[in-house]
């Protein structure tokens, strides 16, 4: 498997490359025409030159003297006659051009081959002197030192992108192997990268990740003990008393006493099996929900009536003041809500004590409040309640504990129906929980 170092490296090479030979050839063609151009100027200017020396000194050894000239420069020279005879000829000329130059015209090439035509007149006989510079050595030149630089900076270019891309790479390898770890078990990694490019959100969101990993982690780690304890606890007390059981030398009353313990440990781990599968059900992306038009005053006095015989029990107090409601909702899970929040408000409310429960609707929202004049919550344990497994009360007797898990999966529902829940409580002052719901109309 290549590396992305490789690839790096290797698309630079292949980017480089066609870069060069694009550039080579359009350099060619530009400064081929621009060299053309130049030494026809340089070359016209040079006839104009030749035909006033010889004019003005009158040579009569033009020949020698167009040897000299073409000794000591890249041209070549050709002095044609009226009858177009010539010692040097040029064969790049043809006649027409001749005639054209010997009656007075210019002449200059359109090709890579520099030609210059001049009229000249000696003695009253005219001439045509031609000048010829071949470009190709020049432009041959050019493209060598062309290509020497193109592979200088090829060369020079690799170099420094052999250097650069470690420092590209090196923060997707600090990536690669935090992953591994984290395949590992291991969520205590952190990956420090300085860039603030697209790397660096990549390295900054990759730890953020990491962190709700650790936290998901830990609170699974957290959950396993929890649900360990609390089946642990009552098992234990299963197991005791079936031990005790099996003697011989037990009353019938204390038989009698460790069946019941024994039958309410079981009911205990039965409603913990209960709330986990609800829960679970509850936080997965699949939990049924089932919205119907139902009365919501009526649901709330059904769940006091179900719950009769535990707040009669305490002889406490209930108010109900609620107006005619019709809300749109999963009626049992609701039912659910009711049932828990109120067997909390009866738990923790002394006997003799005061239960009120109201339902209001204002402008598209509905309020549920359920105040209740118990042992209320330290603020430290305020927004902790809703914590799987998490019981505010840690020193209440076990006839009054429960699993923990009955406001978590109020939340849960509440959540579901895009309402909200808050808390409001003084310490020995008792609480009052409000659910507030959207009104979907009709």
């Amino acid at each position: 498997m290549k590396s992305i170092y490789i690839r790096v490296v290797v698309t630079f090479l292949g980017i480089t490359l066609m870069s060069m030979l694009i550039t080579f050839l359009v350099l060619r063609v530009l400064f081929s025409n621009y060299f053309v151009l130049k030494i026809q100027a340089n070359s016209l200017y040079a006839g104009k030159q030749i035909v006033n020396y010889i004019t003005e000194k009158q040579i009569e050894d033009i020949n020698g003297y167009m040897e000299s000239v073409m000794a000591v420069s890249k041209y070549k020279l050709s002095l044609y006659k009226s009858d177009l005879t010539s010692l040097n000829p040029n064969r790049s000329i043809n006649q027409n051009d001749i005639y054209a130059v010997l009656h007075g015209s210019l002449y200059q090439s359109n090709n890579n081959v520099a030609v210059i035509g001049l009229p000249l007149s000696i003695d009253g006989e005219s001439y045509a002197l031609f000048a010829d510079f071949h470009i190709e050595s020049y432009l041959k030149n050019y493209n060598q030192i062309v290509l020497t630089a193109l592979v200088l900076c090829l060369i020079i270019g690799s170099l420094l992108i052999f250097v650069a891309s470690r420092y590209l790479v090196r923060p997707i390898k600090m990536l690669t192997k935090a992953t591994k770890k984290i395949a590992a078990g291991n969520y205590h990694v952190n990956v420090q990268v300085k860039y603030k490019d697209e790397l660096g959100i990549l390295s900054d969101s990759f730890n953020q990740m990491v962190k709700k990993l650790r936290q998901i982690e830990q609170m699974r780690q957290e959950f396993v003990s929890n649900v360990s304890h609390e089946i642990q606890s009552p098992l234990t007390s299963i197991l005791g008393f079936s031990t005790t059981l099996l003697q011989n030398n037990i009353s019938d009353a204390d038989r009698k006493r460790y069946l019941s313990i024994i039958a309410d440990e079981s009911e205990r781990v039965s409603r913990l099996s209960e709330d986990l599968l609800k829960l679970a059900s509850l936080e997965s992306e699949h939990h049924p929900f089932n919205p119907t038009f139902f009365r919501l005053d009526e649901q709330l006095r059904r769940t006091v009536i179900s719950t009769e015989p535990l707040w009669s029990k305490k002889k406490l107090d209930i108010d109900l003041d609620m107006q005619e409601i019709l809300v749109n909702a999963d009626e049992d899970q609701l039912a659910q809500v009711w049932i828990n929040l109120l067997t909390n408000a009866i738990k923790f409310t002394p006997p003799g004590g005061r239960i009120s429960i109201s339902l209001t609707k204002c402008e598209n929202k509905l309020t549920v409040r359920i105040i209740d004049t118990g042992i209320g919550i330290a603020d430290e344990d305020a927004l902790l309640i809703f914590q799987r497994f998490y019981k505010s009360d840690k020193a209440r007797n076990r006839s009054q504990e429960g699993s923990g898990l009955g406001l978590a999966i109020v939340q849960k529902i509440t959540a579901l129906h895009q309402g909200q829940i808050d808390v409001q409580s003084q310490l020995n002052h008792g609480t009052i929980i409000s659910v507030t719901l959207p009104d979907h109309e009709r």
